[in-house]
């Protein structure tokens, strides 16, 4: 039988507090690119809030896409993401940020994610390929982080 080494301890680093900038409720409104089908409206809500220990994002949204229910479950660490949706499809991405962009990659679809400076703003574009190389729009989103009333 095999003996691994041992494992280190996890430990919190600089990378894991650039997700609080997701942290809270969102809105979001956009269009899907011409999937064939013709372009669609959709409109989410989202909610992202810390596990906790601060090491994960849980990232859940409900909503509409054209006239289809759309609801979903993320896990997002600082280096990569695991996706699940209410249709079925399950994906990672590698996970990268670069100043107020993050970007997800996958095999088959990739975003953008871009923060205004005071984090209440986040334009996604997402985008998919079917060979590889050539990428077309899935959908390009603006949402809006919803401030808690007083």
């Amino acid at each position: 039988m095999k003996t691994l080494p041992p494992e280190p301890k996890p430990r919190l680093g600089p990378e894991h507090e650039r997700l609080s900038v997701f942290v809270g409720s969102w809105t979001s409104e956009g269009v899907t690119g011409d999937l064939g089908s013709g372009r669609m409206q959709m409109a989410q809500r989202h909610t992202y809030e810390l596990l906790p220990g601060g090491f994960f994002l849980i990232h859940r949204w409900e909503g509409r896409i054209g006239q289809m229910d759309n609801q979903g479950i993320e896990i997002i660490a600082p280096d990569r993401s695991q996706f699940f949706d209410g249709s079925g499809w399950a994906r990672t991405y590698d996970v990268s940020v670069d100043g107020n962009a993050w970007r997800f990659v996958g095999e088959r679809e990739r975003a953008e994610m871009v923060f205004t400076n005071d984090g209440d703003t986040m334009y996604v574009t997402w985008e998919q390929t079917k060979d590889g190389s050539s990428w077309t729009v899935l959908c390009e989103v603006k949402a809006t982080k919803m401030r808690a009333r007083r």
